[in-house]
């Protein structure tokens, strides 16, 4: 008695030609595997949060949360939905010329609790200059944690 793939058509490895029949079946399922990927992709980035403040109150609570502020000195809350395992993160500042991002200061390196997934970057970033400045925050292997913009400009003069 033959078993089921002894009953096959035998086709060595070479020969397998994709079809249009083979394409057509094939294509939905590849466009569903993109689709997928994109998604736990997405997923994954909201689950890490970046969020800029001029500084905290005695609960750890973010002061003055926003993305535009005036020159000085910013802080950051980092907030991870696990545990992050590591022991330090790194973050990198660059401004935003038209199409170019131009690398702004050298990076910070902050030590942090790897049992813990929301973290106090006090004073992380000092701007003098107004514009758009991109902040990636990262491993000490260049890996992504988050990333995000923020606005600093000059707020208008007000009469009194």
């Amino acid at each position: 008695m033959r078993t089921y793939f002894e009953s096959l058509p035998h086709r060595s490895p070479r020969s397998f030609h994709l079809t249009s029949m083979n394409f057509s079946s094939f294509l939905p399922l590849l466009i569903a595997s993109v689709l997928l990927c994109t998604v736990s992709s997405c997923v994954r980035s909201s689950e890490t949060r970046l969020i800029f403040c001029e500084s905290f109150d005695k609960n750890d609570e973010p002061i003055g949360e926003g993305i535009a502020f005036s020159p000085g000195t910013i802080s950051l809350l980092l907030e991870t939905k696990n545990p992050i395992g590591l022991n330090t993160v790194e973050v990198h500042i660059f401004k935003l010329n038209s199409s170019e991002r131009n690398r702004y200061g050298s990076k910070s390196v902050f030590v942090v609790n790897p049992s813990y997934s929301r973290f106090r970057l006090d004073n992380a970033v000092s701007f003098a200059d107004t514009g758009t400045y991109f902040i990636r925050v990262t491993t000490h292997d260049a890996k992504m944690i988050v990333e995000g913009t923020i606005h600093i400009v000059t707020l208008p003069v007000q009469d009194k």
